[in-house]
């Protein structure tokens, strides 16, 4: 529970963060550049503090599965910030755990008591009402930010639920440097489709700049300011992931 409450923590400060640079970046820019740097760091871990891999390697191909899953589902999340309010889109995005829940009683047999189920619909519930807004007489998703947060979510909590096993098996560190290129190797593929279609030349404005454009405004210490932006936030996305992943441990 501590480590999970710590990844949590690290979380809403990566974030806040890839709220503000996707807004410099673009979301397909600043989305595969954070899990680049992610990779790197649990890659320099790694070569630091070799981790023992177990003769069975059935487990890399699944893994690598669900990395590439959630290197679109991390997509989205930044894009669903960008567009915003963090206020509603970070929360509305951490229903993933209720869904993780669900999807851990019927795939890993996970059994909550009643108490337990209490507290999961009691969070969820809150989550969604932040992301709800009244119009017209009717209720509706306040903007387009928490529809691609609702992507994002549905394809973290198949990932959370189906590294479990993984994590026992191999560790932490292994899972998590496969899982990670699974993420970078798709975001990298998807941001150079839209380039091949995007040119850098195109016009970009904050509050609607298309994903993987760069803004012509972003240049000297603000494109400094911007890439430090982006470290942070992947070293926090990846702080975030270990802490969970030795949770889910």
């Amino acid at each position: 529970m501590l480590l999970a409450l710590a990844a949590a923590a690290s979380f809403g400060c990566s974030d806040t963060l890839a709220a503000l640079v996707s807004r410099r970046f673009g979301a397909l820019r600043a989305g595969a550049a954070a899990l680049a740097v992610s990779l790197i760091a649990l890659l320099a871990y790694g070569a630091l503090n070799p981790p023992s891999i177990p003769g069975d390697v059935g487990w890399l191909v699944r893994v690598f599965g669900l990395g590439c899953l959630t290197g679109i589902a991390y997509l989205c999340l930044v894009n669903a910030l960008r567009l915003g309010p963090v206020a509603v889109v970070s929360p509305f995005g951490a229903t993933v755990g209720g869904v993780s829940v669900i999807l851990a009683v019927i795939l890993l047999g996970s059994r909550p008591s009643a108490f337990q189920w209490a507290g999961v619909f009691a969070a969820a519930g809150g989550s969604v009402l932040v992301a709800l807004v009244p119009e017209g007489g009717r209720i509706k998703l306040a903007g387009r930010g928490p529809a691609f947060a609702l992507i994002a979510m549905a394809g973290y909590a198949i990932s959370i639920v189906g590294l479990q096993d993984p994590i026992r098996l191999a560790g932490w560190l292994p899972t998590l440097i496969v899982w990670r290129t699974g993420n970078v190797v798709v975001a990298s593929l998807v941001l150079l489709a839209w380039r091949s279609r995007m040119p850098d030349t195109a016009p970009a404005t904050l509050s609607g700049d298309p994903l993987a454009v760069l803004p012509r405004a972003l240049s000297g210490g603000n494109a400094r300011l911007a890439i430090a932006g982006v470290v942070v936030t992947g070293l926090l996305e990846t702080l975030g992931q270990v802490l969970r992943a030795q949770g889910l441990a």
